[in-house]
């Protein structure tokens, strides 16, 4: 059902109009950061010049919209999937795109938009309702990313003189061996002795 939905995935039958396609031009290279690249040029003045943003091919978006459904593992976790990438074409801002190149939601059509209905009270509670809320979202997520990122990079300093030590001993260091060896002698008979 889930992938009835997003029609045939690659087909000579294939028109402009399968759902898959529409979603992956007009939501999935809108929405992730991964499918687009953002650009400032410098100016001959020096300054900065107006930055512009260019978004990747719609191909390119609609593989990764296939891979992404195909990686779910239960069914379950396609249905969420499925949901995941109707509502980025859904919600996405499409004012970047051409009006030539717009097009209203692909939701699937039903009596009385019974189905809209359905989907927005099940997305309704994951996204922010405003802009605002929009904003302060993202930057909540930005400052649990770089919180991460600091407690990574602290791990890592405090790894760091182990793996100095054991380079050092490995390139030859044998008076820092020699003391790693009294230190674990000294060690052992402290517990056997209990000294």
């Amino acid at each position: 059902m889930a992938y009835g939905l997003l029609g045939p995935d690659a087909s000579r039958y294939a028109s402009n109009d399968d759902v898959a396609k529409t979603i992956a031009a007009n939501g999935l290279r809108l929405v992730l950061e991964e499918h687009r690249t953002t650009q400032t040029p410098t100016l001959k003045s020096g300054a900065r010049g107006k930055t512009k943003v260019a978004y990747c091919e719609s191909d390119v978006a609609a593989k990764w919209l296939w891979r992404f459904i195909d990686g779910a593992t239960s069914a379950g976790e396609l249905y969420g999937r499925v949901l995941v990438v109707f509502a980025a074409q859904h919600y996405a801002s499409q004012l970047v795109l051409p009006a030539s190149k717009r097009r209203s939601s692909v939701l699937p059509r039903s009596r009385k938009d019974t189905a809209r209905k359905a989907f927005e009270r099940v997305t309704k509670g994951v996204l922010p309702a405003s802009y605002k809320e929009l904003e302060r979202a993202i930057a909540t997520e930005a400052r649990s990313y770089d919180r991460g990122v600091a407690q990574l990079a602290t791990r890592r300093r405090a790894a760091t003189p182990d793996a100095a030590a054991a380079a050092e001993v490995a390139e030859g260091g044998e008076d820092l061996q020699d003391d790693i060896d009294e230190a674990e002698v000294d060690e052992l008979a402290a517990d056997e002795y209990g000294d």
